[in-house]
């Protein structure tokens, strides 16, 4: 019963009590010696063994001598060897990681297992558009040192080069307000800059900190309007991009509106909260993204959901075991990759409907992205219709006139082209965007302008171009406009990187796996070549042997020609050398690791390792005296029996050598 209670099944009592009563009448017709309100009582109150840390260690331990490219860090406490931080990456999650040049979504959740380290698990936005994981992280506490630690495994994940830093989900990180987060990535912006860049996820700063200041600010009878008139004047700042490099003063005016909304009495914690949201303002995730591609993200809700749905997963009331959590996190995992694989045949019925459409450029931009990014297009393609292209003509920098007109932020171009997007009029006469239409940009413009310099892919001012790394439906409207509608035209235009981020790339994943192969089968190469040199006699145990043998076959199997005859011979000699010198030892795989205990929080926050029970005695019981403690023994001369301690001189009185 504790084994299904407290194992990787985490069953419940009642199932537990049902599946032993089926075993025992299955086996001699008989009954259970207790009832189920008995077990559900002792299980309930039981608090499990205090060996899962190292069995969640042991497992990770396996899976990275069977898998390549697994990634595994843990660190222990010195004294206690509590297990105080463990990461962790599948080959896939490497994989997902390299493939997307999204932003990283970075949030740590609590009360999901029965012990006190917490867990984190950085995501991002898949080329599938799906929450895809790119590791998993379990820490002791949020402290600057952890955070630094996070981000060091996360630039291995990563392939974060040092040296030559690309795109990649490190180079925007979208979080809440946490200050010791916070600084860890700051302290990074500074070494990489470029990367690194901190955005406060916009429900962290809106919802969760300032409409709860606000709410206790306006309290009181009439004052649902003000806090009411407040919130939205928030909102219209924090929405508002800054596509067109807005300067500091017109963005103090706005801010100068805002706080003369809030009454005269205001206390000292709330000008210090208001204070540090200003000095913030350059984090603020919707305002400020819009110069990266981040597919869209704003705030860090698919954390959030990824949290929600493996919680979702386990029983009400109940908790998991530390070993218990890579499973619920590659059920996770699958699930979203089934949804991807959904979309993906949805996406072929969708092309087996339209292969007679006269739609050119959605054709040539199947052949390039992914299914879910040709959904997203095919819909702003649907809404082009409703817009009408007028031609503002060649505009010159030069000429103090017209400079004005250059719409789009930094310096403007030497001579650029311009178009005006008007939407056509409803049915009620308006003709103004609608909300559908304020994507990144909220204001009540009557138009959007679009910008092409020389024979560059033109650029649109909503910035949802930019946003998602996606054309928008003004450019789409734009491409019927100026007959770019052969397709040469659509092919120049869905492989240039303005309009079709990499992101989306079709092959962008398969590009990245054929060079992880290519990395790590040089590598292993490197190691066989090491071990057939005349000094290279380092003992090596027969697991080791097995799994260098089976992470050899597995690239010599994906490599293809250039790998696998080299791969082949040097693994042979490799035995041959191993088995000739006789170094290979009988050693087991965890011979030299440390011992890793579960952590339980000790005086002043620090960690402690949780007791474990003692040969002979029930889990959760102590050694102090009761129901269930094992005492000492000691042997009676007369009858040569073993008697507890405390019952020896009872027994010597009584007991005549019979």
């Amino acid at each position: 019963a504790l084994e299904y209670r407290f194992g990787h099944q985490n069953m419940e009592p009642g199932q537990i009590w049902n599946l032993l009563s089926m075993m025992k009448l299955e086996e001699d017709k008989g009954q259970l010696p207790f009832d189920r309100k008995f077990l559900a009582n002792k299980l309930q109150n039981h608090p499990g063994t205090s060996f899962h840390a190292q069995e969640l260690v042991n497992d990770l331990r396996d899976a990275q001598r069977e898998q390549a490219d697994f990634i595994l860090h843990y660190e222990v406490d010195e004294r206690s060897h509590a297990l105080m931080r463990i990461f962790w990456a599948t080959p896939d999650m490497v994989l997902a990681a390299r493939s997307s040049t999204a932003p990283l979504l970075l949030d740590a959740t609590y009360n999901f297992t029965k012990s006190v380290l917490k867990l984190v698990v950085p995501a991002t936005v898949g080329p599938d558009n799906t929450t895809t994981v790119i590791g998993v992280a379990m820490i002791f506490q949020e402290d600057e040192r952890t955070w630094n630690w996070i981000l060091e495994k996360l630039k291995q994940v990563c392939g974060f080069n040092e040296e030559s830093p690309q795109t990649c989900p490190l180079t925007t990180i979208i979080c809440d307000e946490d200050r010791a987060m916070g600084s860890a990535i700051d302290a990074h912006a500074k070494d990489y800059p470029g990367h690194f860049h901190r955005h406060i996820c916009t429900f962290h700063l809106i919802i969760k900190n300032v409409q709860t200041n606000a709410n206790q600010i306006f309290r009181g009878l009439g004052s649902e309007k003000q806090r009411q008139k407040f919130m939205n004047t928030f909102w219209s700042i924090a929405l508002d991009s800054d596509s067109r490099g807005t300067s500091l003063e017109s963005f103090m005016k706005k801010w100068d509106i805002l706080m003369k909304l809030l009454p005269p009495d205001l206390g000292d914690s709330h000008k210090t909260f208001f204070e540090r949201v200003l000095r913030d303002r350059e984090r603020w995730a919707r305002r400020y993204t819009w110069a990266r591609m981040v597919a869209g993200m704003s705030a860090s809700s698919r954390v959030e959901g990824l949290h929600g749905a493996v919680k979702g997963a386990i029983a009400s009331g109940n908790k998991l075991q530390l070993c218990q959590v890579p499973v619920h996190i590659q059920a996770f995992v699958n699930k979203q990759e089934a949804r991807g694989r959904q979309t993906e045949f949805n996406a072929s019925q969708w092309s087996t409907r339209q292969q007679n459409a006269d739609s050119v450029f959605l054709r040539v931009l199947k052949e390039v992205a992914t299914p879910a990014a040709v959904n997203m297009v095919v819909k702003e393609w649907q809404r082009s219709n409703y817009y009408d292209i007028e031609e503002v003509g060649e505009l010159n920098s030069q000429d103090e006139h017209q400079v004005r007109y250059w719409p789009l932020a930094g310096p403007p171009a030497e001579k650029f082209s311009m178009w005006t997007v008007i939407p056509q009029p409803r049915p009620g006469g308006e003709d103004l965007f609608g909300q559908e239409d304020i994507l990144w940009e909220r204001d009540s413009s009557r138009h959007r302008l679009i910008v092409q310099v020389g024979s560059e892919a033109p650029q649109c001012t909503c910035q949802y171009q930019t946003a998602w790394g996606l054309p928008c439906r003004h450019l789409l409207a734009w491409q019927m406009f100026t007959c770019k509608t052969d397709e040469q035209a659509c092919r120049e235009l869905v492989h240039s990187d303005s309009w079709l981020s990499r992101h989306w790339h079709l092959k962008m994943r398969e590009d990245v796996k054929q060079l992880l192969v290519s990395q790590a089968s040089e590598a292993v190469l490197l190691v066989a070549k090491t071990y057939t040199e005349p000094d290279g006699e380092a003992r090596i145990d027969r697991a080791s042997l097995k799994h260098v043998m089976n992470k050899c076959t597995d690239l010599a199997w994906d490599a293809g020609q250039p790998y696998s005859k080299a791969l082949v011979r040097h693994m042979s000699s490799f035995i041959e050398n191993v088995l000739k010198q006789g170094n290979l030892t009988q050693g087991t795989p965890w011979a030299g690791f440390p011992e890793v205990a579960d952590p339980v929080r000790s005086t002043g926050g620090s960690v402690s390792r949780k007791k474990r029970p003692a040969s002979g005695r029930p889990a959760g019981k102590t050694s102090k005296k009761g129901r269930g403690a094992i005492q000492e023994k000691v042997k009676c001369k007369a009858c040569g029996k073993d008697i507890s301690i405390t019952n020896i001189a009872r027994h010597r009185k009584i007991c005549r050598g019979l």
